[in-house]
């Protein structure tokens, strides 16, 4: 067996050439006979499309790319998985309350909802991590389970209740891969963001490895961000193979290097490879979070490119979200970002007051927003969105009463709108104010967790250093202190110009910066 390990560290083209490495195999060997994986279901999704383009292969027939439970899943033969009608079922049988989603190990934002999301979370990191369950006291967050139900007790029940039902979930799907000695049948096996793995990932990994020619392996092991799953940079340093590390980025400063690097050894004592940065040394800065309005002003007023706001935690999402949305900049979030609605509806008060047609998309935006009595003809607001987009925009903008033209064009439309929180009153508010058509093209701001940053890029990044109180208790411990210093190495490691370090309020992560 050939095996290569690609260390890529942050923007040295890790993608780039392990995609060289497919087209190479591809072209001798053929795509189906290729075994292409990785850990996150989003990354799994750019790869197939890229190496669709490489070779001209058609995406839909591409089985042998996906991820890790993907591929055991089309081994197993496609059973059936636990579905969340399921999960209720197991909650009514066993005197449990069930969270609203299954655990999704391919999604790490996916945090359940419900009473006992972190008892499933329990249930995923002891399969994950391969731990017998009388050794479930090693569960690093035993913290978040205080609610009286008995650890070992729940892991047995849903066991049980998975056999009755006849259905796997996730973790099932590695365990039966391995259980029956399934293989892709392929030659090449390859696997990008490998520092994601698991330990239950990982040991599958090996058997397959063991029938392959070529093993190529690609990652980090300074990205590894995802302990809460299971997953460690240990078996990327494990894996014996031909190394390659990546000595070029063509994204970092040597600043925001020099930053990224020494909070890794600060925190940790954890060694970067020595990487040739951009010629220009890019700029850090310090600030207190009671000078962000100054400094994002500043920044917006000659601002090119992507700016990200990344934060450690959805909670402090919000606050940034109505500093910006009240300095009048656009941003996407998922929670509390500007949406197509909002776009359209601004966009319609915006030409209304300045006496010009507005879309039939942009006037719908006015009917979900207004109350239905603005509106002439069908009371129904489903059935009156449909009448204005059969009759166009010209005639569909008849049917908008006068009395909410004249609120528009003389009034505070803010005022009328329809169940609009404070945030959004900011928003659109402001951005009235500034009398602009909004294209969508032109949102160039982002707030997202540092986690959702991953594998991204932007020119200035606004880093807040706020922790919670969990994490803060937590990496009193050496080694959580080190898997903690990953996740802000990751963050810190986005910025290709700028970087702005934001000190918040309360508790806070020592990043090492220099600054202003």
């Amino acid at each position: 067996m050939n095996s290569t390990k690609i260390w890529g560290a942050p923007g040295t083209g890790k993608t780039t050439t392990l995609l060289k490495e497919i087209k190479e195999e591809a072209a001798l060997k053929g795509i189906e006979n290729l075994t292409i994986t990785t850990f996150r279901r989003d990354a799994a999704d750019e790869i197939k499309f890229k190496v669709s383009v490489l070779t001209g292969a058609d995406e839909r027939e591409m089985q042998n790319v996906n991820t890790i439970h993907g591929i055991c899943y089309g081994l197993l033969g496609r059973p059936e998985v636990v579905t969340k009608d399921d999960l209720k079922t197991f909650g009514k049988k066993y005197g449990y309350e069930t969270p609203g989603e299954a655990v999704d190990p391919e999604d790490p934002e996916d945090i359940t909802a419900g009473d006992l999301k972190h008892y499933f979370n329990f249930y995923s990191w002891m399969k994950n991590t391969c731990t017998p369950l009388s050794n479930y006291y090693q569960y690093p967050n035993l913290s978040d389970l205080r609610d009286g139900h008995d650890l070992k007790q729940f892991y047995v029940d849903y066991e049980e209740f998975k056999n009755e039902v006849g259905r796997i979930d996730f973790s099932d799907m590695l365990t039966e891969c391995s259980n029956q000695g399934l293989i892709p049948d392929s030659n090449t096996l390859i696997v990008d963001e490998f520092q994601d793995l698991t330990r239950q990932q990982y040991e599958l990994f090996k058997a397959w490895a063991e029938s392959m020619e070529n093993v190529i392996i690609a990652g980090d092991p300074l990205q590894a961000i995802y302990p809460f799953w299971g997953g460690s940079p240990d078996y990327f340093f494990e894996w014996d193979a031909e190394e390659q590390i990546l000595s070029k980025s063509h994204r970092l400063p040597s600043d925001v290097w020099g930053t990224a690097k020494d909070t890794l050894r600060y925190n940790g004592r954890q060694e970067t490879p020595e990487i040739e940065t951009k010629k220009e040394a890019g700029t850090v800065h310090a600030i207190d979070y009671r000078d962000m309005e100054y400094y994002l002003t500043k920044h917006y007023a000659s601002a090119y490119g992507t700016t990200f706001h990344l934060v450690r935690a959805n909670y402090q999402v919000l606050p940034i979200a109505h500093v910006l949305a009240g300095l009048g900049i656009p941003f996407y979030n998922n929670l509390y970002g500007w949406t197509e609605n909002n776009i359209n509806l601004i966009n319609s008060l915006v030409k209304i007051r300045n006496w010009t047609m507005p879309t039939t998309e942009e006037i719908n935006a006015l009917v979900d927003n207004y109350q239905v009595e603005y509106f002439k003809g069908d009371g129904n607001k489903t059935e009156l969105k449909k009448s204005i987009t059969k009759a166009g925009s010209v005639e569909g903008f008849k049917k908008i009463d006068n009395k909410l033209i004249d609120l528009i064009r003389g009034g505070n439309p803010v005022e009328g709108m329809q169940k609009a929180g404070d945030l959004k009153k900011k928003k659109i508010g402001v951005m009235l104010e500034k009398n602009k058509i909004l294209n969508p093209d032109q949102i160039t701001s982002h707030i997202k967790t540092i986690h959702g940053s991953k594998g991204l890029e932007a020119e200035t990044v606004f880093l807040h250093t706020g922790i919670t109180q969990k994490i803060n208790k937590s990496i009193l411990d050496y080694e959580r202190m080190k898997d903690e210093a990953r996740v802000w190495y990751v963050g810190l490691s986005r910025a290709a110009q700028s970087m702005y370090i934001v000190a918040d309020k309360g508790k806070k992560f020592n990043v090492c910066a220099g600054g202003e």
